[in-house]
Order: structure tokens, then sequence, then C-alpha cells
């Protein structure tokens, strides 16, 4: 159960955080402070701050090239830039977890490991992302050219790097680490998300670039992370026997017991005490302690007496 709300918690996060990144135009810059919040897994935004972007001439150069780029965009280029613009950045890959589970595709022995280190991974990525964002303050490529045409709505934020290619680059290393045979498909998806801001208009391919290589440096430092928790620990012992024990060979989840938590001090940081059970001599009624009344000592006594054949004392 413990486990289940940290990646409900996790997952609540890297959706719901992000999401406002996507608003436009609501009064102000969007989330000017996202690169200072706490991440899980890396020191900080700022210590994952990327190389900063190109230089006046270059973007100029990247301007032309996207709007040659964006004159040749066909019915299935929109379909893809509207499907990774469905949500936040983490939305697609968070659905994609969700998705294979319900159809019963293996996702790796423990798939709530999944979700956990995904969506860690995805959300470090973001604050990063956004730290370099505000710190560069690089203009989106239609703030600079008014006739470059956008397919989705311009986020009122800075463009450069970009969250969406950092947080799809961070799943796609990440579910590639624990599903090496899929690790192809997950880079593929990575690099159409990315791609897909860049024929959108709002982002230039530099932007894309930076993003993607700060969520592979990101993934870099929770799969070293995953790798430490214990899930590869292997059975310890012999299962007791006996009456009332249960029978079989593969228990499952045996081994989670040796796994580290991630926010608990250990395994058994929440396990329930055993309840202190008072001394026999205490059990019995202190008067002074609940101070009766003397007239009614004597028919108390009486009722305890009737009841268990002892005589308090007091």
């Amino acid at each position: 159960m413990g486990s289940r709300r940290l990646v409900l918690a996790i997952v609540t996060l890297t959706l719901t955080i992000p999401l406002s990144a996507e608003k436009t135009h609501s009064g102000g810059p969007v989330e000017p402070t996202a690169g200072q919040w706490r991440t899980w897994t890396i020191s900080s935004g700022k210590d994952y701050r990327v190389l900063p972007p190109p230089t006046p001439d270059e973007t100029r150069a990247e301007l032309r090239a996207m709007a040659d780029l964006i004159g040749q965009n066909t019915e299935d280029t929109n379909a893809q830039i509207a499907y990774w613009d469905a949500g936040s950045p983490a939305y697609r890959w968070m659905d994609l977890i969700s998705n294979r589970l319900l159809a019963g595709t293996p996702t790796s022995a423990f798939p709530h490991r999944v979700y956990t280190y995904v969506s860690m991974a995805m959300y470090d990525a973001t604050v990063a992302a956004w730290e370099s964002k505000y710190f560069y303050n690089r203009a989106r490529p239609s703030e600079l050219d008014h006739n470059l045409p956008t397919a989705v709505d311009v986020p009122d934020s800075p463009s450069y790097p970009s969250e969406h290619a950092a947080a799809a680059w961070a799943a796609a290393e990440v579910l590639a680490a624990l599903l090496p045979s899929e690790a192809q498909s997950f880079r593929d998806m990575a690099d159409q998300a990315g791609r897909s801001r860049v024929l959108a208009g709002v982002q230039y391919p530099s932007d894309v670039e930076a993003g993607a290589a700060l969520g592979r440096k990101v993934a870099e430092q929770v799969i070293a992370r995953a790798k430490t928790d214990g899930s590869d620990s292997t059975l310890v012992g012999v299962p007791p026997s006996g009456p009332c024990y249960w029978k079989g060979s593969t228990p499952a989840n045996f081994t989670g017991q040796y796994f580290r938590p991630l926010l608990m001090t250990s395994a058994a940081h929440s396990m329930p005490r055993r309840r202190q059970t008072a001394p026999r001599r205490q059990r019995w009624t202190n008067w002074r302690r609940f101070a009766i009344p003397p007239a009614d000592r004597r028919r108390s006594r009486r009722t305890i007496r009737r009841s268990t054949g002892r005589v308090p004392k007091g």
C-alpha cells in the first residue's frame, strides 16, 4: 500500500505540475520559479543547466530552416503534433505505461518501479529544463519571425531548452534500461516527441537538441539510483513450513522486503509497533488514579469481586 501511494504521489506531481507549463498568455510568464523546485534524484535544476543557446546569427539561420520545414507539413505531421501536444510533456509517457499494464503487456517483474523511475526522471528533467529556460530567456521562434506559422498555442515561456524533449528522452532512456528489448522503439518515440515541437513552430531544433541531452543526463542518474534499490535481491533463507504457513515455490514479491525505500529510512519505517501491555498488577483499578469518591469504593469493590473474584487494593 505504501509503495502504491508513493507511485501515485510521484505520478500526480509529474502529470499536474508540468501541465501548467502549457498554458498560454495567462497574465504573465509560466512558472518562472519552476527551476527552483526540489528534485527527486539530481542535486538541483541549476546543477544541470544546459550550455548557452546559439548566437543571434545561428538563430536566424534556424528560423529560415524552420520555415522551409514547416511548409512541408502533411496531415500525418499535424496528427503527430496534436498527439504530443495533448497534455503535459509527461502525459503520453505515463499513458504508455498504463496502457501496457491494462493490456497485459510484460512491463518488468515490478511494474511499480517503471512508473516510479520514469516519472522521477521526467519530473527532474522538467525542473532542470525550466531552470535553464529562465536563465537564458530565449525568445520563441514566432516572437522573432511573426510570419512563422504555428500549429499549437505558443506557451508564454522561454524557448530554450525544450521541456518536451527533456521529458521524452528522460522517459525513453529509463524505459530502455528497464525494458532493454524495446529500447529503440522508446528512443524513436522520444525523437518524434521533440521533433513535433519544431514542426509545430514553437521551438528551435537547437532547443530540442539541448533538451534531449539534458533528459539523457538526468536519466543516467535515475538509472544509477534504480540499480541500487535492491530490486535484484534474491531469496535469502528458507521460508517457514508447517501448518497454516503458505505453501508454494514462487512467492510473489518476497524480495520486496529487501528494496531500498525512496522516502522512508527503512522498509520497517512505518511498521506498526507491538502494543505494550501493562504489568498484571497495574491492570486493576487504581482508586487514586481515577479519583473515585470513598463512598463509591465499597460498591465498586463488590462489582469487581463478582466479575473477577479479586478485590483491588488501594
